[in-house]
């Protein structure tokens, strides 16, 4: 498709003023017409014009070869015995196909800028000037110190249509080359100019390296220009945060983001689009590090989870110092905890009851999902209290957030349930419920029961070493050993105890300053064997504490701690009776919702 610019009033003007304005030029001036040998004359360097069709400059040729040079080049001397060519590049390059050795040429004095003049007027005083030639005049225009609105005066055209030109100049030159061969549409070409120079490079050479091709044709060129295109509505930064990157600035201001461009590209501007990919994906890996740093500061995390990780998130872990020296797991090689999600009252309107009153057992799913997501928060937080999960952080393209893991892989096991509260919830709420979800929604609440019970016992513990670190923590509070104490010794060595606990023992029970003609080895066996009831129950209580195991159940060193504290004191009744009113509320609340399961399945298998 041939591209052309229409002519009208305004152009008219503007060819007329440009054409006095190089008469302008010329008055005054000593015309000099003489026949030039043609390997006398130059090609100027000021030309802005650089590409002229092959093929219509041969066909060109095969007439000037017929009737030759009909009007007269203009030239300079630049040099002695050399000229320069002004005006009539394209007589030139014909005369030169030709095989002309002389060419009629009108002979002047003039400055760069009378040069850079008379070639602007006759490029743009062509018939039809293609919309880059146009383009590449108004950007040196902007080079002779020209601003917009006076182009735009002076070539009698609309601000509008000089910066639309002026972003024509944009295109790196061997796109230039395709659109003037006409293979690029102007709206064509005009997109192609909204990207980065170094996307265009990479969109030729990917896409155009065959343009000179006869049948070269693009098919879906938005299509393939969009994996330079983003926009910035769904971008994870904040577009209007002008420090992210501080040399670049916000994205509200950027020549590059389409909203800022909204009268050249209105259809790509509803959208505030981003057409530089290296400045985007320079933001994102911005926006990523400071989410990073951020977190570690935060939640002061044991390791990093991710899947995959980019050359970019490995530059922003090893650049920092704390992040480097963190041990990295694939998602596949750990267990993850992700904390419950809150439940949203709007998901438990029940618009399919069969109830006379709706809102009742809506409110009824509401508070057993509140009850379940409760139950679930306590669980995740009971994983880090008891050691059982580590802190890390999760690190995904463009999101970071905290979470728990631990090194032991996920047991899957057969027949095991995929359903979900809400996916049951859901079901019911549309009419879509089925005889397969209500068994395998009674199967997870029933599993999760076992669970819940298994947590019953960590959470009776949790509070009884709790109660027994703090009991026995402080000296004068062991005043006597127990026979349970005594089994205890059996399980401690001192070799055992771990840094903080051995430290602090060393602290309580070791003198200040070593014991005279001692080794370390002898001076620890004197003091460890002469401890008095005391100081033996203590070293025997605060081995037992430093234990991780003593903090959860079906462990030997937990059956000990339960039976020293029970012997010593501590009122273990108390805790189980106050865990086990919970379970049995509980587990009121589990018959209530098995028996509506079991109702709503035998309505089911009634219809069926």
């Amino acid at each position: 498709m041939i591209t052309t610019a229409k002519k009208s009033k305004g152009a008219t003007l503007s060819r007329t003023k440009i054409a006095a304005a190089k008469n302008d030029v010329q008055s005054g001036d000593k015309d000099k017409l003489e026949n030039i040998p043609i390997e006398l004359i130059d090609i100027s360097p000021l030309n802005y014009r650089k590409y002229y069709d092959p093929d219509a400059l041969d066909k060109f040729a095969e007439e000037l070869a017929i009737h030759g040079i009909i009007s007269s080049l203009t030239v300079r001397v630049v040099k002695k015995g050399r000229y320069e060519l002004v005006a009539g590049e394209r007589r030139f390059r014909g005369a030169q196909i030709a095989k002309l050795k002389h060419l009629p040429a009108v002979i002047r004095t003039l400055t760069d800028q009378q040069v850079r003049e008379i070639q602007l007027a006759e490029n743009l005083q062509r018939e039809n000037p293609h919309p880059l030639h146009e383009s590449l005049a108004i950007a040196q225009m902007q080079q002779d110190g020209l601003n917009n609105d006076e182009i735009a005066t002076r070539l009698g055209k609309s601000k509008t249509f000089v910066y639309s030109r002026i972003k024509l100049a944009a295109l790196i030159e061997p796109i230039q080359l395709i659109f003037l061969a006409n293979k690029f549409t102007i709206q064509e070409a005009f997109t192609i100019a909204a990207i980065d120079p170094e996307s265009q490079q990479e969109f030729f050479d990917s896409h155009c390296k065959d343009w000179q091709k006869k049948d070269f044709q693009l098919y879906n060129l938005s299509g393939i220009l969009n994996k330079f295109r983003y926009n910035l509505k769904r971008a994870p930064f904040e577009t209007k945060d002008k420090n992210l990157l501080p040399e670049i600035g916000a994205c509200t201001k950027c020549p590059y983001n389409s909203a800022v461009l909204k009268t050249l590209f209105p259809e790509m501007a509803k959208e505030a689009v981003c057409t530089n990919k290296s400045c985007y994906q320079n933001k994102c890996n911005a926006h990523l590090q400071r989410l990073v740093y951020d977190a570690i500061e935060q939640y002061n995390p044991v390791a990093i989870i991710g899947r995959n990780f980019s050359e970019s998130v490995c530059s922003i872990i090893t650049a920092h110092p704390v992040a480097k020296d963190l041990p990295v797991f694939d998602t596949a090689d750990v267990t993850t905890f992700n904390p419950p999600s809150v439940p949203d009252q709007e998901d438990y309107t029940d618009n399919w009851a069969e109830d006379d009153d709706p809102d009742k057992f809506e409110q009824e799913e509401y508070e057993h999902a509140v009850n379940e997501y409760k139950a679930d928060l306590e669980e995740y937080n009971h994983l880090k209290e008891t050691g059982k999960a580590s802190v890390a952080i999760f690190i995904s393209e463009n999101e970071v957030s905290c979470i728990l893991f631990n090194t032991e892989k996920r047991q899957q096991r057969s027949g095991s349930t995929t359903v979900t509260s809400k996916q049951v919830q859901e079901a019911i709420k549309n009419g879509t419920v089925t005889a397969e979800l209500l068994q395998g929604e009674m199967i997870r609440l029933q599993a999760k029961e076992v669970r819940s019970k298994q947590l019953d016992r960590e959470k009776v513990q949790l509070k009884l070493h709790q109660q027994f670190t703090e009991q026995f923590s402080v000296l004068e509070s062991n005043e006597s050993l127990t026979a349970a104490d005594n089994c205890a010794a059996r399980l401690i060595i001192f070799n055992s105890l771990d840094y903080s606990t051995q430290r602090k023992v060393k602290e309580t029970l070791f003198p200040a300053e070593s014991i005279p003609n001692m080794t370390e080895q002898e001076e620890i066996y004197t003091v460890l064997s002469t401890l008095t009831e005391q100081q033996f129950a203590y070293l025997i209580r605060m081995a037992l504490a430093c234990k991780s195991e003593s903090k959860t159940p079906n462990s030997v060193s937990a059956y000990t701690l339960y039976q020293v504290a029970e012997s010593s004191g501590t009122n273990v009744q108390l805790i189980e009776q106050e865990q086990q009113a919970i379970l049995e509320t509980r587990e009121l609340r589990l018959n209530q919702r098995v028996t509506e399961m079991q109702k709503r399945l035998e309505r089911i298998n009634s219809v069926v």
